[in-house]
């Protein structure tokens, strides 16, 4: 079920919470060594495949779902205590038109590009002593 809030989701059959979030890039990158531009570029990748390897895609969301889930967690200080098999079950459960939907939220989020350090700061107008 998608939240009005732009990057949150929540699963239907557990309530579980997940929000990709910077904070869910990061925890991405940590368990899986790959960049949020190196996970698109593999999404996108495969998804462009005339043969696709569903199970691939089912790995990459699951990665990703898990990440935002604890990001959720750690961002309410909540104990966590997920693992990738009840998110990759979880996922399945939601079935075609739910995949769709979380797709969605992940890929409509402007966080979920690689933009950490490519923002020009803003200038800040010097005080005059």
């Amino acid at each position: 079920m998608k939240t009005k809030q732009i990057g949150y989701y929540q699963f239907p059959n557990e309530g579980l919470n997940l929000h990709f979030s910077i904070n869910s890039w990061f925890n991405l990158e940590e368990d899986t060594g790959l960049t949020s531009a190196q996970f698109l570029n593999e999404f996108g990748t495969e998804l462009q495949k005339e043969d696709k390897n569903e199970f691939i895609l089912l790995d990459l969301i699951t990665d990703l779902c898990l990440a935002a889930a604890r990001a959720y967690a750690q961002e309410e200080d909540m104990d966590f205590d997920y693992n990738r098999f009840k998110m990759r079950n979880d996922v399945m459960l939601l079935g075609e038109q739910g995949i769709v939907e979380l797709s969605n939220v992940i890929f409509n989020n402007t966080q979920a590009i690689d933009k950490v350090g490519k923002q020009t700061p803003m200038k800040v107008a010097k005080k005059k002593r």
